[in-house]
């Protein structure tokens, strides 16, 4: 490149920006065999058109880019060269009002005669702007002469081709990059899962799923070895297989109407151990829908074993309590066959 020219364009001091930041935010790269395939076009503009010039440009928060440029000697803009936004050019207007501009000669038109091509020779010019899928500016695509040049019918139509050409590209490369992204969600959403299925796996308490019609979908170790079926295959067993007839109809009449309503339902039940014996428990049940299968809903619960611990205490302090009142009622006939007053025994004034 000339490199008088190419200070010139460096030094130009920016106004501002002309577009919103979040314009730019997170805009995805364009891949590199696209670049290659999009100077190819910018080749075949100059070289229809006969002209020095044909770009596609970038734009950025306060610069535009030249993001690939034609081959020819002549031609002033090179790739990679960076230009400042609000000084005139004739592509701002083109992302401004997002429309196509024709400029035949610049040095017959007050409005253009001082903008930044003529001071670079170009006097003529075509372009037509390139927006990304949701219509947000990503630059121009244009051409541009050393002389007057009114640019024909066929060229417009041309460019106006090779513009809807681009768009098409950025469309990929937005959907391309969509995807990207939805494959980090879901690793993201994959490594969360095994976080969680680890936290589960070693936690002591009952952990287990189950479908609203009774089929288990998932018991976690702890759960199995609860029930004495730590050797055993879940998927093999059914929420009638782990309570006893009572509880489960409670679960289906009581439980599942309320899950239903408020999506949660806690309450003491009992658990079928392998050998028969029941074993009581605390429950939280939590309904959720599996997304992707038809919306199906399932139960998850989680028990702990309080229950048990619990009833035996209110057992042994109901048999504390009774052993005070029938030591009280000795006490009382005693006094009676003595002949001393007794006192009135008021049942559950002890205190265990």
């Amino acid at each position: 490149m000339n490199r008088e020219i190419g200070d010139e364009l460096q030094e130009i001091q920016p106004i501002g920006p002309i577009f919103r930041c979040s314009d730019f935010a997170e805009a995805p790269e364009i891949p590199e065999e696209m670049l290659a395939r999009w100077r190819t076009t910018a080749n075949l503009m100059a070289e229809i058109a006969g002209v020095p010039t044909g770009v596609i440009t970038r734009v950025h928060p306060t610069q535009l880019e030249v993001l690939v440029a034609c081959d020819r000697e002549d031609n002033p803009y090179k790739q990679g060269l960076r230009a400042d936004l609000n000084t005139g050019m004739c592509c701002e207007t083109v992302m401004q009002e997002r429309t196509q501009l024709l400029v035949p000669n610049a040095l017959k038109d007050p409005e253009w005669a001082d903008n930044p091509n003529v001071s670079l020779g170009l006097i003529s010019y075509l372009g037509f702007p390139l927006q990304w899928d949701s219509g947000e500016v990503f630059g121009t695509i244009c051409v541009l002469d050393n002389k007057e040049n009114a640019f024909g019918s066929t060229y417009q139509k041309l460019l106006e081709t090779f513009k809807h050409a681009v768009e098409s590209d950025l469309k990929l490369v937005t959907q391309m990059a969509e995807r990207r992204r939805e494959n980090v969600e879901v690793e993201h959403l994959l490594t969360d899962r095994r976080h969680l299925l680890t936290l589960i796996e070693s936690t002591s308490d009952f952990v287990g799923m189950a479908s609203l019609s009774g089929e288990v979908k998932y018991i976690n170790p702890a759960g199995m070895a609860m029930l004495g079926r730590a050797s055993e295959d879940y998927r093999e067993l059914t929420v009638a297989d782990t309570h006893p007839e009572q509880d489960t109809q409670t679960l289906f009449n009581v439980a599942q109407p309320t899950l239903k309503e408020r999506g949660i339902w806690n309450g003491e039940l009992s658990m079928i151990h392998r050998d028969g014996s029941l074993i009581p428990v605390s429950m939280v049940l939590v309904l959720f829908r599996r997304v992707g299968r038809q919306n199906r809903r399932q139960i998850a619960s989680k028990l702990t074993r309080r229950s048990w611990t619990t009833r035996r205490v209110k057992a042994a302090r109901q048999s504390a309590a009774d052993v005070a009142d029938l030591s009280t009622c000795a006490r009382h006939r005693r006094q009676c066959r003595s002949g001393v007053e007794a006192s009135p025994v008021r049942a559950g004034s002890y205190q265990v």
